[in-house]
């Protein structure tokens, strides 16, 4: 699985964050088969200067020679009405240890 890689985009106070990674389900090199593409979008929310949270509404499994968000998928997971949320807490650096 190679490392993900993506954008985000502003519009106004609203972040999107698109994702993608490719993955061979081969472990010989050179690999048999082509690359899927594994691609995921979703909402950033800014809670603080210390905490933001992302709504993940979309992921999905693309075909080698697909175009990931744009064409139909091979495997959905993620879908609008199943969203999953993660929030990100970044360490402060003003804490001074004991």
């Amino acid at each position: 699985m190679s490392d993900w890689t993506g954008e985000v985009l502003r519009s106004g106070d609203v972040y999107e964050i698109r994702l993608l990674n490719m993955t061979i389900p081969d472990r010989v090199d050179p690999p048999d088969e082509l690359p899927t593409i594994i691609a995921g979008r979703g909402w950033i929310t800014v809670n603080s200067e210390h905490e933001a949270t992302i709504k993940y509404d979309f992921s999905a499994f693309y075909a080698w020679g697909t175009t990931p968000l744009a064409d139909e998928p091979a495997v959905s997971g993620i879908t609008p009405d199943a969203t999953v949320t993660e929030v990100i807490h970044r360490m402060r650096m003003d804490v001074a240890l004991p």
